[in-house]
């Protein structure tokens, strides 16, 4: 096997605990019919790549055009959910990083994320400097699982595939770099990541 030089490390779920937009529909709507209803007509389940493929001001724009009726409760939301906050960085999955990194593996961040949230977002990213870059998805127009983001961080980063581990909490992204001859691993805990690592053999096993 290839010798494993760069590990490629998603953001949301992985190294930040997400947030759950459902949750500020609720408080919004608290109808769970009339939410429901909303929801369906607004198409919001759909939203997430146009969100992610440049600026989330622009997908909000985008969306109160196409639903003018809720064009006021969109931008609540949207004014709304650029205030929650972040809940505070995964401490266990920042160690492996660390850990990694203190083993002199190249490190990158590769996220899905609109570029403008991302922005607003880096207050809470205290781990960023022990990344040596990043792909992300707004700043560049192209979203995982698209091939294209990752053979762009191989070219940027100047790594071939069989050189990399590509770690994210979603198969289908995962499943896109071994396609391409990248290594994955599928985040669920801190410690799974610690052993799956380990067995690739890019840390000490633990005792």
């Amino acid at each position: 096997m290839q010798k494993i030089k760069n590990v490629l490390f998603d953001i949301g779920d992985v190294l930040l605990p997400g947030r759950n937009p459902y949750v500020l529909w609720e408080s919004l709507i608290p109808n769970e019919k009339k939410r429901s209803q909303v929801l369906s007509k607004i198409r919001f389940q759909e939203w997430g790549d146009e969100w992610d493929r440049g600026l989330a001001a622009d997908c909000i724009a985008n969306k109160k055009i196409h639903y003018p009726q809720e064009a006021a409760l969109i931008q609540t939301f949207a004014d709304q959910w650029e205030k929650t906050p972040w809940p505070p960085a995964n401490i266990e999955t920042i160690a492996v990083v660390r850990q990694l990194k203190s083993s002199k593996y190249k490190l990158y961040l590769a996220s899905n994320w609109p570029a403008d949230d991302f922005e607003r977002a880096k207050g809470y990213m205290s781990f960023l400097d022990l990344f040596d870059g990043m792909q992300i998805s707004g700043h560049v127009q192209y979203i995982k699982p698209e091939a294209i983001f990752f053979e762009d961080m191989m070219e940027k980063f100047k790594f071939r595939a069989e050189e990399a581990l590509f770690i994210d909490d979603k198969e289908i992204n995962v499943n896109a770099a071994r396609a391409l001859g990248m290594h994955g691993i599928v985040f669920k805990t801190a410690s799974q990541l610690s052993s799956d690592i380990s067995a690739f053999g890019l840390l000490p096993a633990a005792q």
